[in-house]
């Protein structure tokens, strides 16, 4: 019972941004491949590989525990297990005038213990509309993400999928970007997420920071920060090299390194 009540809250964090390219809101460049990989505390891992070409794009999200003692209802050790998700999303963009639909559909794969593992299938959805300001783009944007159902359930009966709903603004040109960002979570309410970045000859510096993480604010520290992510990159021609460190409070810290290749 403690297994599963404990992964039931670490279900959620499956909707969670997994790499520096995502931190900075749902922002499509033309024509570009990306792959970032982090580590987290007690061993857990994830990544994620993605990129778009030609109104096409796709992406591979996958998040493991590591390994963990299995027990019994006695709490003796019997073994080992992880636990671990898998989710596949490809789909088209839609541009006309100044309107823009981001559209897919997504299979995740869900282990939580040998005879616990579920399949469900997911649409995504984002509609923007940009203006130009000057030396700037303005965009306003609304997303519905992994809105979806339990094809074989992880328990005795199906159930729909954690979803969001998000609507957010962003600022940005080729050296600036700044987002705002509302979240309405089916499993945990509402949260906000803002950052910002500035980019200065090859070095790209910049901020986010995602609300739902306060909660991991035990009163240690630096656990006030908890939900800021820093990062910085390096930009060579058509090649980047992006390294965010994320405060996580009582979890510790996630670090994500991520390499983006853009096509001319």
């Amino acid at each position: 019972m403690t297994l599963i009540i404990s992964f039931a809250v670490a279900y959620d964090i499956f909707l969670n941004d997994f790499s520096v390219f995502s931190l900075k809101a749902e922002y499509y460049k033309p024509s570009y491949a990306y792959s970032s990989g982090y580590n987290w505390v007690a061993g857990m891992f994830g990544g994620e590989v993605g990129g778009e070409y030609k109104g096409f794009w796709g992406n591979l999200r996958f998040f493991s525990s590591g390994n963990m003692d299995l027990t019994n209802d006695q709490g003796e050790v019997i073994g080992k297990f992880s636990s671990n998700f898998v989710r596949f999303s490809a789909g088209k963009i839609f541009d006309f005038k100044q309107y823009r639909i981001v559209s897919g559909v997504g299979l995740g794969y869900i282990g939580l213990a040998p005879n616990e593992t579920g399949l469900g299938i997911n649409i995504y959805i984002l509609a923007s509309r940009y203006w130009e300001l000057k030396a700037f783009k303005n965009e306003v944007y609304a997303i519905v993400d992994n809105l979806g159902y339990e094809v074989f359930p992880i328990g005795v009966l199906r159930d729909v999928l954690p979803f969001r709903l998000s609507l957010g603004d962003r600022i940005y040109n080729d050296r600036f970007y700044g987002f705002l960002e509302i979240n309405g979570y089916s499993s945990s309410g509402f949260s906000f997420k803002l950052g910002g970045q500035l980019g200065i000859n090859i070095l790209n510096l910049g901020f986010a920071y995602d609300s739902r993480y306060r909660w991991l604010n035990g009163g240690y520290g630096l656990d006030f920060l908890s939900g800021l992510s820093l990062f910085g990159g390096l930009e060579y021609k058509s090649i980047t090299f992006d390294y965010s460190y994320t405060f996580l409070g009582l979890f510790g810290s996630k670090n994500t390194l991520q390499i983006g290749y853009l096509f001319k």
